[in-house]
Order: C-alpha cells, then sequence, then structure tokens
C-alpha cells in the first residue's frame, strides 16, 4: 500500500512537472512577449547566460501609478482653471456692479425742505421754490401728492367746498413727553 501511495505521489509530480508548470510559465515567451524582459547574465565560469524575468504585476502596479498621478495633475489643473475663471467673472460682475451704482447715484440725489429760506449753502443745488399744497387728508376726490406750485400762483375762480380744495402743505412737529422708567 505504502509503494502504491509513493507510485501515485510521484506520478503526481511526474504530470505537475510536465504538465502544469510549463503551461503556467509559457502564457508569454520570447522576444515577442511585451510582460518579459530577457537579461543576459554571466555565471562563475564567464559563459553568458539569458533570464527571462516576468513583469506583468510590476506593469500593472506601474499603470496604476500613472492613471493615479495623471489623474490627481488633472484634477489639480482643473481646479486652478476653475478658481481663475471663477475670480475673473467675480471681478467683471463686481465692476459692472460697482458703476452701476455709481451711475446710479449720480443720477438720484436727497432733497431737503428749508422752510423760509430762498437759497442753498454748500454745495447744495436748488432744485426748486415756490409753494407746495394738497389735498386736506380727510377730504374726499383730490390727489395724493403735494403739488408745487410757483411763488406767485394765480388763483383760479373760487368753486364750492362740495369738491376736493387745494390746501397748503404743512409739516405737524408735536413734542411728546416719555415716561421715565
Amino acid at each position: 500500500m505504502a509503494k502504491s501511495c509513493l507510485g501515485n505521489i510521484g506520478f503526481c509530480c511526474i504530470l505537475l512537472v510536465i504538465g502544469v508548470l510549463p503551461s503556467l510559465a509559457s502564457e508569454c515567451s520570447g522576444d515577442k512577449c511585451g510582460n518579459v524582459i530577457s537579461m543576459p547574465l554571466m555565471d562563475k565560469m564567464k559563459a553568458t547566460l539569458k533570464a527571462d524575468v516576468d513583469v506583468t504585476n510590476m506593469n500593472n502596479h506601474l499603470k496604476a501609478y500613472i492613471e493615479q498621478q495623471t489623474q490627481k495633475g488633472v484634477e489639480t489643473a482643473m481646479t486652478d482653471v476653475m478658481k481663475q475663471l471663477m475670480d475673473t467673472k467675480l471681478k467683471e460682475i463686481n465692476t459692472k456692479i460697482e458703476s452701476t451704482i455709481l451711475k446710479e447715484l449720480k443720477r438720484v440725489g436727497v432733497t431737503y425742505i428749508r422752510w423760509g429760506k430762498q437759497g442753498c449753502s454748500g454745495s447744495a443745488e436748488l432744485v426748486y421754490t415756490g409753494q407746495a399744497g394738497g389735498n386736506l387728508y380727510n377730504h374726499n376726490g383730490g390727489g395724493v401728492n403735494y403739488l408745487c406750485l410757483p411763488n406767485d400762483p394765480e388763483n383760479g375762480e373760487h368753486q364750492s367746498y362740495s369738491n376736493a380744495q387745494l390746501y397748503g402743505a404743512e409739516y405737524e412737529i408735536y413734542a411728546g413727553s416719555v415716561e421715565e422708567s
């Protein structure tokens, strides 16, 4: 029985050496294989030897590394380009907004009413001089805005009080008392 077992083991070893190992080693052989590098070697007897080294695994690692580095480089370049593009566009938009605001500020201004004065002081510009008038707050039928009248208005024909009348404009200022807490 032991002799038979040793025979089976020997047969399996021969089959392995003859059949399986050469088939694994011969996936790619010769000078035409891209994953095998032939290297000349010298032995102690100064006889030239040749070794075929399989570099498939090393090639796969190298390809993966190159892909990673290329991807990082592209991501960095795209990030830089996008930042530069965003900065440029933001500067353009800010410039446009600032110019629009400055243009609008030149177009509009503030109007102050100086009661009883004929002119303006400093760099203020006189826009209107005259009288203001409008509808009484509790009468119906009149306009809601004040009317600007010249200093010498021409009075028209008197009408009955059944229609809305034009009254003078006035500011009412009250001094209120503040309760102390």
